[in-house]
């Protein structure tokens, strides 16, 4: 009876923490390749959901995920309606409208071409990119033309199907959705690297606590 008692009285103090813990409202970006939401739960890989895990016991928080096109989500979150995004690329053009957290970790921006003689410094040649994305604004402020559209499988298919010579992706989308077109015998060349991490609503209260938990559990990431 003292064994059940004290396992009744453990779970009944794990149901008071949950309870009371803070909700954070957290976007992510739809469509990314191999991401998910379940529940208001995130899934993006066994480190990602560790990391949130670890994030969310050391502030006594729950985040409560959705996703949204890229455009509709820093809208939301500019307006307050989201507190945080993740994963996101850091850009100019994001920290003007919301706070940039601590890095999370590094990814790299890279060109997908079917040529391997295409100039891929040739800005006068249209580039397909995500719209709303870093790699949209990046080309845009260098002087690229651009042809954006919605999702990263469409613009496999703009460059498969001849509609542009050349698109920008992170790498990590070019490593998730290569295989599911290995047939068009594509090349990747990295351009840029770039900061991942959260984005905060521009008054979100627990910006400086979230970051102190990004510098003690992002070493998951190395």
């Amino acid at each position: 009876m003292i064994i059940k008692s004290g396992k009744l009285l453990i779970l009944f103090a794990m149901f008071v923490v949950n309870a009371y813990a803070q909700v954070i409202n957290a976007g992510t970006v739809e469509g990314l390749p191999s991401v998910s939401i379940k529940d208001g739960k995130l899934f993006n890989g066994e480190k990602v959901e560790q990391f949130i895990r670890n994030i969310e016991h050391e502030l006594g928080i729950t985040m409560v995920w959705a996703a949204y096109p890229t455009m509709r989500l820093l809208s939301l979150t500019a307006m307050g309606k989201i507190d945080v995004i993740f994963p996101m690329g850091f850009s100019a053009q994001r920290d003007s409208l919301l706070q940039r957290s601590e890095p999370v970790y590094i990814s790299h921006d890279c060109f997908v071409t079917k040529n391997l003689k295409v100039n891929n410094h040739d800005k006068s040649m249209v580039v397909g990119c995500k719209l709303g994305s870093p790699q949209e604004t990046y080309l845009t402020t260098h002087g690229y033309k651009i042809n954006p559209t919605n999702s990263y499988e469409g613009l496999f298919e703009m460059l498969i199907q001849g509609r542009v010579p050349i698109i920008a992706i992170p790498i990590n989308v070019y490593d998730e959705l290569i295989p599911k077109y290995a047939h068009a015998d594509l090349n990747s060349e990295v351009y840029l690297t770039r900061e991942i991490g959260f984005y905060y609503s521009p008054n979100f209260s627990k910006a400086k606590e979230i970051d102190r938990a990004i510098k003690k559990y992002n070493g998951i990431f190395q």
